[in-house]
């Protein structure tokens, strides 16, 4: 084929795609053709939210009280929107729904929890138990000198979000350690610092499941068990591990048999160490309710915000659509990426088959993708790491996924320099629609 041909036919894919993605969300009949399938799904929802939130927020917990890390740092508290109707100015410039992410001062405020650590470790625990609490980590012009340590940001980045994130990212073991090891070798992180918090985080996440916890479980969703009864994980080594489950606290932040090293747990009684009386939980756990009831009341908005930032004429015609010409630019970049992936790919391996190619594109997609989210919490390790240490992770990432290590490294010589320009344009695209409305891109 020869270039000419090759360009008409990536415009004419762009066109396509465009029209269809117009035709999914953004049209009044899909708005609320869309709105019924999320009526449909939205049982399924209800019990979703009721397991990944307190699984998420308890682990949170767990890393803050080890590592003595700030809970306002946690992506995982930060998923508190602000929602509302547009004003008529804003009707007319196609704005649907107005989402802004909450000021992290209201949204503690809603939770009713401390955003600092020491604060929120008097609140949630008994006086003994906050005396041996580690100091917490530093922050720049908040923190007292000799009261606090310091790790690179990197390393306290990965601490506190990324490790959750590889929970989210990988349902499989395998899959989620490979991509762990790989950031944890490059950011050059204790084996056995990693092992401890997977395998805390893992048995947490099994404890909600497998063991009804009283005013933390769900009956419809966690399961009866005996007193003092066993749960088995697949540790980060991918052994069967046996842990005795008795109290919730043990779990958190407790030293417990084969799970993490004594540096990185607390000696506990043989009690609950939450602080509370006979009427009051500890606040951790009405703001597990209250992040459970807010995610689920902003589901049903989701239509909305799909077909969000669309005058009349461009809910009618997709080629007069900003969104649509916005999600067209996107798209062309990501098939100039797989191009390229091809081109270098066949050029490096002459005999390469068509799924080989598609793996080497998937990574290259990677590459480009991490390096240019926004919203998704977690994902700003990426962006933070250096030239050389991203490609210290991809490279090792994707060789243990069976990727050759040359093609690897000759692929991402190739590409580094120029693909970052390209995420660059992809950010401003990304932030040009809701800013052309007006509003403050998020």
């Amino acid at each position: 084929m020869s270039a000419t041909s090759i360009l008409s036919k990536l415009v004419s894919d762009v066109v396509k795609q465009k029209q269809l993605y117009h035709e999914k969300i953004m049209t009044p009949d899909a708005e609320w053709i869309n709105y019924l399938r999320f009526l449909e799904i939205y049982d399924y929802y209800v019990d979703l939210s009721h397991i990944i939130i307190p699984e998420f927020i308890a682990s949170t917990l767990s890393v803050l009280t080890i590592f003595g890390i700030n809970p306002w740092e946690f992506d995982v508290f930060t998923l508190y929107f602000d929602i509302r109707m547009p004003t008529l100015d804003e009707m007319l410039r196609g704005i649907n729904i107005v989402i802004d992410r909450a000021l992290i001062e209201y949204t503690f405020e809603k939770l009713g929890i401390e955003k600092n650590f020491l604060d929120f470790i008097k609140q949630h625990f008994e006086p003994e138990i906050v005396a041996q609490i580690m100091p917490e980590k530093c922050v720049y012009g908040v923190s007292r000198y000799g009261m606090c340590f310091v790790d690179p940001q990197t390393i306290r980045e990965f601490l506190k979000n990324t490790l959750l994130l590889m929970f989210r990212k990988h349902k499989d073991w395998e899959s989620r350690r490979r991509e762990i090891k790989a950031l944890a070798k490059t950011l050059n992180i204790s084996e056995d610092i990693v092992e401890s918090i997977h395998d805390r985080v893992e048995l947490i996440m099994k404890v909600y499941i497998e063991m009804f916890t009283l005013n933390y479980s769900r009956l419809n969703i966690s399961r009866l068990a005996p007193d003092d009864a066993i749960i088995s994980i697949v540790s980060y080594t991918g052994e069967n591990k046996n842990v005795s489950y008795n109290i919730l606290t043990d779990v958190l932040i407790g030293c417990t048999l084969d799970i993490g090293v004594l540096d990185q747990c607390y000696l506990l009684p043989e009690k609950s160490v939450f602080k509370s009386d006979d009427i009051e939980l500890p606040p951790i756990f009405n703001a597990i309710d209250v992040m459970i009831r807010h995610n689920i009341d902003r589901f049903l908005y989701a239509p909305m915000a799909l077909a969000n930032y669309a005058t009349g004429i461009e809910r009618i015609d997709f080629r007069k659509a900003q969104r649509t010409e916005t999600w067209g630019q996107l798209m062309a970049m990501r098939y100039i990426v797989d191009a390229f992936a091809a081109s270098i790919v066949r050029s490096l391996m002459p005999d390469v088959d068509s799924f080989t190619v598609n793996k080497y594109a998937t990574a290259l997609r990677q590459f480009f993708g991490h390096i240019t989210k926004r919203h998704r919490w977690g994902m700003k390790i990426y962006g933070m790491l250096d030239v050389e240490s991203f490609k210290e992770y991809w490279i090792e990432y994707w060789s243990s996924m069976g990727l050759d290590r040359n093609v690897l490294e000759t692929l991402y010589d190739y590409v580094s320099d120029w693909i970052r320009h390209l995420a660059v344009r992809k950010r401003e695209l990304g932030r040009r629609v809701r800013a052309s409305r007006g509003l403050v891109p998020i």
